[in-house]
């Protein structure tokens, strides 16, 4: 399988998959005061939907390809 894109800071600029961590409820009410912090969060959370939704997609694909060897 090739290599995914976690190497392209780029494509996900405010996830990093390796420092994932769980959000805590603390973590998110404290997000939810601030307006700032709330647009950060948002960010990072759309940023690890795209990474996920990308890595879905690589390994449907490498799946099909291999059905098709």
């Amino acid at each position: 399988m090739e290599a995914m894109d976690q190497s392209n800071p780029s494509k996900y600029p405010n996830y990093d998959p390796a420092k994932d961590e769980p959000i805590t409820s603390e973590q998110l009410n404290e997000a939810m005061k601030c307006p700032e912090a709330r647009q950060l969060l948002t960010d990072k959370l759309l940023d690890k939907k795209r990474y996920l939704m990308d890595m879905l997609k690589s390994i449907k694909s490498a799946t099909s390809q291999e059905k098709t060897s």
